[in-house]
């Protein structure tokens, strides 16, 4: 991309991998706010505007906002005021918890991995880019650090000439890192475990739209739910009821076609009669036929008729690794009933989130098209599957 980029960065929490003691945290969170620098003039007018109207002109810290009621609905308020203006958020989330590495216990060598790993997410997307950062260990290490991800991380060759890396000895020398700290901080408070606020919804919702986030280690996010030992004859009883009346008012209408009627029937009988049987699908295409008529009733069909009595709320299930039907009769089958959905749904999600950060980071956030009203539905969701 060959827009003139500035990001600044701050962090939250620490490099202490011992979660258990008092004053560690549990995640490690980078934030930066990326400004292109045509509008870096704008930011420093509105930091200075924010800075006189909540800091009585001073410095600008999220560690000043308390987590009373007063002093969180201010942090909201400043936030508002940020997003006025046109930048991105790029955030990176460490959970301490699932390191195993040995080096990553010392210090110095925690920051400059993942700093390193973060810068380079970030770099690889803009030819033009500065980054400032929050100052951070000895004097000495600040240099290490800057020659390490100016020569290493960011080098500049033949076609990225215009690149650097400074952390700030002085962060008065760049006002605008208290924003980056205050996007910081305000994070932590969602992605950190230890330090989580009780309205960390809240802060996630105003800043969502901004987002992007990465997690380290990779989480292997299971969508799946799990069964519950508890009251689970009860549970299944109320399930199994449910779906027999469900299955017997459809039947009782008389609206079902006759390949519906036949496929409902017999999925109905069968679980009053043993409620873990599958019918494979060649069974159920066999007895279609049979009543129908059909001889070309295939595979595609039966699956277009389970659809449609599935969207008139028939709780049939198709068991994953398995070619066959069931009623919905208890707790696991409502499990398997969800998750062949979320199969399908989630990763849906995650296409439309790739496909919607690639053009807002290309236009460096001017294109957001999850933000048109019409799509309000599709963003809340995308945000639920990809950014919690």
């Amino acid at each position: 991309m060959n827009q003139s980029v500035t990001i600044l960065i701050d962090e939250f929490g620490n490099s202490d991998l011992d979660t258990s003691k008092a004053g560690s945290t549990s995640h490690f969170v980078y934030s930066g706010i990326l400004i292109l620098n045509q509008d870096l003039e704008l930011f420093r007018q509105k930091h200075h505007e924010i800075s006189l109207q909540y800091g009585g002109g001073g410095v600008l810290k999220s560690s000043n906002l308390g987590n009373k009621d007063k002093d969180f609905e201010r942090r909201l308020k400043i936030l508002r005021s940020v997003l006025e203006l046109n930048f991105l958020i790029f955030t990176f989330v460490v959970d301490k918890n699932r390191l195993n590495s040995q080096g990553l216990e010392f210090q110095s060598v925690f920051y400059k991995y993942f700093m390193k790993v973060f810068i380079r997410q970030i770099a690889e997307k803009y030819e033009q880019i500065t980054i400032r950062a929050d100052k951070l260990g000895t004097d000495r290490y600040r240099q290490s650090l800057n020659t390490f991800i100016s020569e290493k991380v960011i080098p500049r060759d033949l076609f990225h000439q215009n690149r650097n890396f400074q952390m700030l000895e002085d962060p008065s020398e760049e006002p605008l890192l208290q924003i980056a700290d205050l996007i910081s901080g305000s994070l932590g408070k969602v992605y950190c475990a230890s330090h989580i606020h009780r309205r960390a919804s809240e802060i996630f919702d105003l800043l969502a739209g901004r987002l992007h986030v990465d997690f380290f280690p990779y989480p292997k996010v299971s969508y799946y739910g799990k069964a519950t030992e508890q009251n689970l004859t009860e549970i299944d009883s109320v399930i199994l009821q449910t779906s027999l009346n469900q299955a017997a008012d459809l039947l009782s209408q008389g609206n079902l076609d006759p390949a519906a009627h036949t496929i409902l029937n017999h999925l109905y009988i069968l679980s009053r009669s043993n409620q873990d049987k599958l019918t494979y699908t060649e069974e159920l295409i066999r007895k279609v036929k049979a009543i129908t008529l059909d001889q070309n009733y295939d595979t595609r069909k039966l699956r277009e008729e389970i659809r449609k009595l599935r969207d008139k709320g028939a709780l049939i299930s198709s068991p994953k690794g398995k070619s066959g039907y069931k009623l919905v009769t208890c707790q696991e089958d409502l499990i398997h009933f969800f998750n062949r959905y979320a199969d399908t749904i989630i990763p849906m999600l995650r296409r439309v989130h790739i496909a919607n950060r690639l053009i807002q980071q290309e236009s460096t956030g001017q294109i957001n098209i999850l933000s048109d009203n019409h799509f309000d539905l599709l963003s809340r969701l995308v945000k639920e599957a990809t950014l919690r």
